[in-house]
């Protein structure tokens, strides 16, 4: 599986996600996860504009199933939460989903960020 996973192309994927539940979701749940553990090996030297990078429009295109994962990701690992939480944004913006609000005097602050998204992922059931 894990060779398939590195084979698969933009166009593939489109194809892969729209397979019937239980394979679309574990799909979906693998190349999270590959494709997530990447982003952080290659932009861990990055301070911002993540959106740039090749892997995140596919990340964005996994849509909200994806969505449990990144927020287990931002409870569990906060060393990279930035990306995360652009991807996050990302997906609900395409979803029609209204996105975690951030104060203005907590923005850039990492903790309140984090816990915004976490207070709205748990209001939204994503939790």
């Amino acid at each position: 599986m894990k060779n398939l996973l590195d084979r698969i192309s933009i166009i593939s994927l489109s194809v892969l996600l729209r397979l019937p539940e239980p394979w679309s979701g574990r799909i979906r749940g693998l190349l999270y996860d590959r494709w997530s553990r990447r982003f952080d090996r290659e932009t861990g030297h990055w301070s911002g504009g993540y959106s740039r990078y090749w892997l995140f429009k596919p990340l964005v295109s996994l849509g909200p199933t994806c969505i449990p994962l990144l927020v287990r990701d931002l409870k569990d690992d906060n060393s990279r939460p930035w990306w995360r939480m652009e991807v996050l944004r990302a997906i609900c913006l395409e979803n029609y989903l209204t996105p975690a609000t951030i104060q203005p005097e907590d923005r850039g602050i990492l903790d309140r960020v984090v816990a915004a998204w976490l207070s709205w992922a748990k209001e939204n059931g994503f939790t």
